[in-house]
Formats: C-alpha cells, structure tokens, sequence
C-alpha cells in the first residue's frame, strides 16, 4: 500500500515536470508580440489614419456623380402660339411624365493651400501611428525580455536556496545525530536548528518570487502551465544605445507636431477664396433648358467656374 502511494506520487511529479512548457527568449518575444491587444489597437488606429489620409489625397480629385429621377405633374393647360397660315406651335405642352439623368462633375482647382495642408497633415499622422507601433513593440520587447530574465533568475535562486535547504538538513540531522552520543552541547543543534529555519522561510520566499514572475511571463506571452526558460545565461541583451533622436517616441511627437501645424495652415487657408470647376451633361424628357418643351428625349450639357470666399 505504502510502495502504491509512493508510485503514485512520484507518476504525479513527473507528469507535473513533463508538463512545463519550455520557450526561449526568442520564442517569448515573438508571443507576446503576436498576442499583444495593446499593438492590435494601435494598428487599428493606424489603419485609420491611413483611411483618412486616402480620403484627403482623394479631395484633389474630381467628384462625379450620376444622377435620375422621375417626376410625376399634374395635367396643365397647353400654350402656344397660332400664326396666320400655320398650324398652332405649342410652347408649353401638357407633359405629365418627366424623366431625368444627369452626369455631375466638381473640381476644386483652386483651395488656397487648404487641401494639401489637410493631406500633409494627414500623411503625418499615419506616420506618428506606425511610430506609436514601433514604440509599443519596443516597450513590449522590453517587458517581456525583463520578465523572462526575472524568471531564469528566480528559477536559480530558487534552486540554490533549496539546496542550501537540504544541505541544512543533513547538518541538522548529523547534528542531532552527535547530540545523542554526547559529542556536542545542545547549543549547537539550536543554532543549526535556527539557521534551517532561516533558510526555509528564504526558500518559500525564493519559491514565492519565482511564481510571481511566472505569472508575470505568462501574462505577456499568453498560454497555461508552467514555464521552463531554454536559457540560463546572460548571452542576449537589449540595445538602449540609441540616441533620444532616433527613438519611436520623439519621431511621433515630431510628426504630430507638424500635423497641427500643417491644421494650422488649412484653418487659415479657409479664409481665403476658392475656386471649383463644375459641369454636366443631361438628358432628359422633356428637357427643361431646351425651348419649346417637347415630349422627347433631349441632350444638353453646361460648364461654369465657381468663386466662394467665406
């Protein structure tokens, strides 16, 4: 029953070892970084700024828009004009059914400089999101590498403290052992006794750390289980040498910065005047520009150059 319990356990550790999981930095990186919500939202909001600055580019274009309609009149009395000898022209029949398609053209050809403001102004903020990016896999990079070395540093000194701990205990037990044969005073068993204490509640503090940055991993890099580090040597480090000017961080407070100056320039720019082309052609039935009214279908197309200053 005793060797039965003994199995048991020992099936019991060894699937608890067989079930760590075992990642390399490299391998933790590349997690955290795929599971990361905070960049999965800042390429959200890069995705957006990229729309918006399409959307700007896309105001120095013409917009054309195709029209149709149908409007049903009620019944009129029909005009015309009867001249000697000549049957009666009607200038104003009664057409009840009137149909309409027109093709719409407008063109800003003249903004004051608000439009390219706008796009620049655009085109930097798209810029400042994919430096947020950067920035934020840097950070992560970071966090998640502190961690990893925390973990490979508590796992050691977790290590060590137990086999302080054990070895402790054989001198424990040598101790009491030579106490009882009268070779030592009882003084010196209290003071490994205190000592073995010592080193047990550093052990379970060691133990407690070493769970803590466990957590702390598997909460950056996702998943379940234990973690068991591939590496236990100081062979990769994270390069902080770049210089202030070259860091995500300053290259998105500069774009930003020059997007609300560029804003600057379009609000100002909209006190100025503004110039559109427009045209269009139209077919209709009957045709409104075309005099007399006929009930049939009829083309016409006009072109005009708009001023507004507000």
């Amino acid at each position: 029953m005793h060797t039965a319990g003994v199995l048991a356990i020992v099936t019991l550790l060894h699937g608890t070892v067989t079930a760590q999981e075992t990642v390399t930095l490299e391998d933790a990186i590349a997690r955290g970084l795929q599971g990361s919500a905070r960049l999965a939202e800042l390429q959200a909001r890069h995705e957006g700024a990229a729309a918006l600055q399409a959307g700007r580019a896309a105001a120095r274009l013409p917009i054309v828009a195709a029209q149709a309609g149908y409007t049903r009149t009620n019944h009129v009395d029909e005009y015309g004009i009867a001249l000697p000898g000549q049957p009666l022209r009607v200038l104003y029949p009664d057409v009840p059914n009137n149909y309409r398609a027109r093709l719409d053209l407008q063109w800003p050809i003249y903004t004051a400089g608000r439009t390219g403001a706008l796009e620049r102004a655009a085109l930097a903020e798209t810029q400042a999101s994919a430096e947020d990016i950067a920035a934020a896999r840097a950070d992560l990079v970071l966090e998640v590498t502190r961690a990893y070395w925390a973990l490979v540093t508590a796992r050691d000194t977790e290590r060590v403290l137990g086999g302080a701990l054990r070895s402790i205990d054989a001198h424990v037990t040598d101790l009491r052992t030579r106490l009882d044969q009268g070779l030592i005073s009882p003084n010196d068993l209290l003071s490994a006794q205190a000592q073995r204490s010592r080193e047990r509640v550093a052990s379970i503090e060691a133990e407690t750390i070493r769970q803590t940055a466990e957590a702390d991993l598997r909460r950056l890099i996702g998943g379940e289980g234990p973690i068991q580090p591939a590496s236990t040597g100081l062979d990769q480090a994270v390069d902080g040498s770049s210089p202030p000017a070259s860091r995500p961080e300053r290259r998105a407070l500069d774009q930003r910065l020059q997007a609300a100056r560029d804003r600057e320039r379009a609000v100002s720019a909209a006190g100025r005047p503004q110039v559109f082309l427009g045209g269009g052609y139209d077919y209709a039935r009957p045709n409104p520009r075309i005099f007399p009214r006929v009930d049939r279908w009829e083309d016409s197309w006009d072109a005009s150059v708009n001023l507004s200053w507000t």
